[in-house]
């Protein structure tokens, strides 16, 4: 375990604490770091912990950061999780899994109810942006009754099929049926508000995780991104 204090603490990634483990009693090949960092960081990022033979890493940050934790496997699995209502949209994870060609959103207290979203895509080629097959929306069932039957538990937007399925809530077994929707619909204005807001938060991650860590320079000597 090494320990930092005074003018031995780097100015740039103020780590406090750093402690390594090895597979091997040679202490030639690392499993885990840990970093403590200081709590004077700008960004709020309490700890790191990186494992370098799975090729990942785990940050948790303090409240001074919009971030609660991010998790990255091998650039492949990217989640990330926000402190309670940091954002406007109400998300508080998001998790990318480029194997299972997935964008999975979680959501907490939204007006209109939605709890989850599920992106299937296609991933693009080394200069392509990646296409989306179909999203799957999921609703929290509302407690006042008299909305129950106006709203739905479930929509699956197919975009390659220009289709919509919505499955609304209903007590009835009659309303609880599907219905299925194509052509210019409201429910297709509501599929391209909600592609539109899909595209929106993808810059909106590309961005971050160009820009908060731009400064720092790893243990390693590698750019952190």
């Amino acid at each position: 375990m090494q320990l930092f204090s005074g003018e031995a603490v780097d100015p740039k990634q103020r780590v406090v604490t750093r402690m390594i483990e090895y597979t091997d009693n040679d202490k030639l090949i690392v499993e885990k770091v840990t970093e403590i960092f200081s709590d004077d960081r700008t960004d709020g990022l309490i700890s790191r912990i990186r494992a370098p033979l799975e090729m990942s890493y785990l940050e948790t940050f303090s409240t001074k950061n919009s971030i609660r934790e991010r998790k990255v496997v091998d650039g492949e699995y990217i989640c990330v999780k926000w402190h309670r209502k940091a954002r406007m949209d109400g998300m508080i994870e998001r998790v990318e899994d480029t194997k299972e060609s997935t964008i999975t959103d979680n959501f907490l207290d939204r007006k209109d109810y939605l709890e989850k979203r599920v992106i299937k895509f296609t991933p693009g080629g080394s200069m392509d942006l990646a296409s989306i097959e179909e999203i799957t929306e999921q609703f929290k069932r509302p407690t006042d009754e008299l909305e129950l039957d106006q709203t739905v538990a479930s929509r699956v937007h197919s975009l390659k099929e220009e289709r919509i399925v919505a499955t609304p809530h209903a007590e009835h077994e009659v309303l609880r049926q599907s219905h299925t929707y194509t052509g210019a619909t409201d429910e297709h204005v509501k599929a391209e508000a909600t592609i539109s807001e899909i595209e929106r938060i993808q810059w909106e991650m590309a961005d971050l995780f160009e820009s908060i860590y731009q400064h720092e320079i790893p243990a390693s000597g590698n750019k952190i991104m």
